[in-house]
């Protein structure tokens, strides 16, 4: 079992690719190295992947995200497991709980969402505790002909107020959204404008006929026909700014699918324009479906009328604290769950 680090993530990926390992599927992409090893939380020496070899052939590899949790006003970091892959020659050997094991064993305050069941099942038996689940809901405009999905969309949410300008950016304001804010739960995953930043440089996903995708054999998402993350900075009537939000669009060729990322406002009461200038967006892009945070429901126009035309989705965690007394053993109870922990933004 090879651990790569930070520092090193970009030339174990380029090693994999020129043929290194003897086959096998690569762990990861130089999109994605080239974007985690810039991660802003991420410190050269923290671990981010680790592959697993039979002799020279690497069968399986548990990738790891670090990220932040803010408890009150103190940062501490967590590690979010990401794009884990065994061969299926070795999924009935003790290959995947070794991998699991070291995965614990090595890294501090780890969280899994967006697990699949047979992974799911594995982590609980080494002993993960249920974190939570977060709820979000998709609406499929899809269903909504021609010029009906703008009528529906002016029933569901109530135009923004006059004077309320938006302008795409290539980067948001990190100086001017501090990592604790009016109405701040105890605790959460934070994100926070600079690692929204990195998302805005550094995607992982890109869009078909880039050089150098084509012909890639990736387990996880690498490419798509259409793959774009943007930033929206939001004005008042007197040109004052008030915060942001993040959409994301992407299609594998049927469907295109927008989903309402990060959000800041320097007011929390702001938070309500997030769903009626999404979807404006939603609609000049032609979404068929739009991901929407669970907790942006309630600030919708007719809230009850949403929730019954948005199919809810639960997402439910797992983690291992590192310690009885660790930031995030201690945050446990209190930590408020959100649509785009883990590497949900990210693809």
């Amino acid at each position: 079992m090879e651990a790569v680090r930070a520092g090193e993530l970009e030339e174990f990926a380029a090693a994999v690719l020129a043929g290194d390992g003897e086959g096998g599927l690569p762990p990861i992409t130089p999109q994605r190295a080239r974007a985690q090893a810039r991660n802003p939380v991420a410190d050269p020496e923290d671990i981010v992947l680790f592959a697993a070899y039979s002799g020279k052939r690497l069968v399986g590899y548990l990738g790891a995200l670090p990220g932040w949790l803010r408890r009150g006003a103190s940062l501490s970091k967590v590690n979010w497991g990401s794009t884990w892959y065994l061969h299926p020659d070795y999924r009935k050997t003790a290959a995947g709980l070794l991998m699991g094991r070291n995965f614990k064993r090595r890294l501090p305050d780890i969280v899994f969402t967006d697990l699949s069941p047979e992974a799911w099942k594995l982590i609980h038996y080494l002993g993960a505790s249920e974190l939570g689940s977060c709820r979000y809901y998709r609406l499929r405009l899809k269903r909504f002909p021609g010029r009906l999905k703008g009528l529906v969309c002016r029933i569901l949410l109530p135009a923004p107020p006059a004077g309320v300008a938006v302008r795409e950016t290539d980067r948001v304001r990190e100086e001017a959204h501090p990592v604790i804010r009016q109405g701040a739960p105890p605790a959460e995953f934070y994100r926070g404008p600079r690692v929204v930043n990195w998302i805005l440089e550094y995607p992982w996903v890109v869009e078909t006929g880039r050089p150098g995708t084509d012909k890639l054999d990736y387990l996880f998402t690498h490419r798509r026909k259409l793959f774009r993350i943007t930033a929206n900075e939001v004005f008042g009537p007197g040109g004052e700014y008030r915060g942001y939000f993040v959409v994301s669009f992407s299609s594998t060729g049927r469907e295109r699918t927008m989903k309402i990322l990060d959000y800041d406002f320097l007011h929390p009461e702001d938070r309500s324009l997030v769903l009626p200038l999404a979807l404006e967006c939603a609609l000049r892009a032609r979404a068929d479906i739009v991901n929407i945070p669970g907790e942006l429901i309630p600030s919708a126009g007719r809230a009850s009328l949403l929730r019954r035309l948005a199919r809810p989705h639960d997402r439910p965690y797992l983690y291992y604290p590192w310690t009885g007394d660790s930031p995030l053993a201690k945050a446990a109870g209190e930590v408020r769950l959100n649509y785009c922990d883990g590497d949900t933004a990210f693809t």
